[in-house]
């Protein structure tokens, strides 16, 4: 699959998280369904505009991502304010956010490339060719992903969230400024620093945060890493994501630009103005990117080797045939010449 490709065909996965499988040079795919589809379907498949497509498999994908996290958020805060236990804390909300991203990768991966994050979509385009004019789109597209999901999100505990906020409002200034804090209901959809923390902390621990993740997901992205297959990387890199979350989020994490500005949006519409701190805005929109550039440049500048064999994984129905079947007898491997190797091009010398 080439880097930069107007011309690709419409089957081929854009870049991103699904280079894991569309790169692949033995991907074992099963051949298209015998059943014809309806004519209707193939006129409007061959119609549709890919741009389309892929801005709305981005907007999903952050969709899926965005309402997991925030809906969990937002049932531990409500919860917790009407003095309830056992509806969350830090570790279910980390696992809702790691399952939300590998169920956004999985049903955005095959028509976009399931970046998810603009700080993704500008290091995909800075390291892997990802083509840079499609960059604003799918930035957009995040954006507006995680902005619904914050609606549907606020549509869901409205009546808890108005009440509280109307509770803080009442208790004078004092208590009204607590709704725009990390423990307030303006912070379920944005974050906020802590009460007496200082921008230059909440910097570097959002740049340490997404430098981790981003070296995280490049090197379960590295075709040559024998320890990463296919198939486990949606669930590996959302499990990645819960680890930081846990590991860094009580002081203050964003980890996503679009997360960010969706909720943001989110919270100036129904708390006011007061959630877009004009510093604080600045840093939860820009430092992730920026860590995610030099997490992703880590691994592909010292880590990653393009020299390197790509690690081929086998279904264990093929090594099952290759070791019944082997010209050598049943129960050995075949030889060069045997059937895995002259249909999947694999030798010996390749790592299975």
């Amino acid at each position: 699959m080439a880097h930069q490709r107007p011309h690709r065909n419409t089957r081929d996965m854009e870049v991103g998280v699904a280079n894991v499988t569309a790169d692949h040079p033995n991907q074992f795919h099963n051949p298209p369904p015998v059943t014809t589809p309806p004519g209707w379907l193939v006129k409007w498949e061959a119609s549709r505009p890919r741009w389309l497509m892929e801005c709305l498999a981005e907007a999903i994908g952050v969709f899926f991502y965005v309402y997991c996290g925030l809906g969990a958020s937002a049932a531990f805060f409500v919860t917790s304010a009407a003095k309830q236990s056992g509806y969350g804390d830090l570790f279910t909300i980390g696992w809702s956010y790691g399952l939300g991203i590998c169920f956004g990768i999985l049903v955005s991966g095959p028509t976009s490339g399931s970046h998810l994050s603009p700080g993704y979509t500008i290091a995909f385009a800075v390291f892997k060719g990802f083509p840079w004019r499609k960059v604003p789109q799918y930035i957009v597209a995040q954006i507006f992903g995680a902005f619904i999901a914050a609606m549907c999100v606020y549509g869901v505990y409205r009546q808890d969230l108005v009440a509280i906020t109307a509770e803080l409002k009442a208790g004078g200034p004092a208590t009204a400024a607590a709704i725009f804090t990390p423990q307030g209901p303006a912070g379920v959809f944005a974050l906020f620093s802590q009460v007496g923390q200082g921008l230059g902390y909440a910097f570097l621990n959002e740049i340490f945060a997404t430098t981790l993740l981003a070296l995280i997901v490049f090197t379960i992205l590295d075709l040559s890493n024998p320890f990463i297959s296919f198939v486990s990387a949606p669930i590996l890199i959302g499990m990645g994501y819960a680890v930081v979350i846990w590991a860094f989020a009580p002081v203050s994490l964003v980890l996503n630009a679009a997360r960010d500005l969706g909720g943001r949006f989110v919270a100036g519409i129904f708390f006011g103005r007061a959630a877009f701190p004009a510093r604080y805005t600045a840093l939860a929109v820009f430092t992730n990117i920026l860590g995610t550039v030099i997490g992703a440049a880590i691994q592909v500048l010292f880590l990653a080797d393009s020299t390197r064999p790509v690690s081929i994984q086998v279904p264990a129905d093929e090594v099952h045939r290759v070791v019944t079947r082997g010209n050598n007898g049943p129960g050995q491997l075949g030889t060069d010449h045997s059937p895995i190797n002259e249909k999947s091009g694999l030798h010996h010398d390749e790592r299975v």
